[in-house]
């Protein structure tokens, strides 16, 4: 069985060099993948989930980052694309939201551009742990 990753453990200040070689670029995004599909399996294992249900991308196949199996898609209804970037300007705007008052509140940030959905950007972790909330009240674990 595969030792999960601990996202608190994680390095998630890491900054990267302006100027990165592809390979590394790919592998920083491969790292982020594993890391997600870790704690997918660490929370939603109780469900059944296991390694052969989510897999990380190979290479530069063509698709979503993490492939779910038929099982993994009815549990978890998402896609999900996993980027490593130095700079992101949303991390400005999570930010911002975190120094609000109400150190008991989970910043939560709301993004739309012109024409676009809305989109909300959150902690990982925290997300997940309210999707496993939303599945233990719907399969009743």
């Amino acid at each position: 069985m595969t030792k999960y990753v601990e996202a608190d453990t994680y390095n998630w200040e890491y900054q990267d060099y302006l100027k990165m070689k592809t390979r590394s670029a790919k592998a920083k995004g491969h790292k982020l993948e594993y890391l997600v599909r870790d704690l997918l399996l660490s929370i939603f294992e109780k469900y059944g989930l296991t390694e052969d249900d989510i897999r990380a991308n190979i290479g530069s196949e063509t698709g979503e980052d993490l492939k779910f199996s038929q099982k993994a898609k009815d549990l978890l209804p998402i896609k999900i694309e996993c980027k490593s970037r130095a700079q992101m300007a949303i991390y400005t705007y999570y930010d911002q939201a975190k120094k609000h008052p109400g150190d008991d509140l989970e910043p939560l940030v709301v993004v739309k551009k012109n024409n676009r959905k809305p989109l909300v950007v959150m902690d990982l972790r925290y997300f997940l742990e309210i999707f496993d909330l939303y599945l233990t009240d719907e399969y009743g674990e």
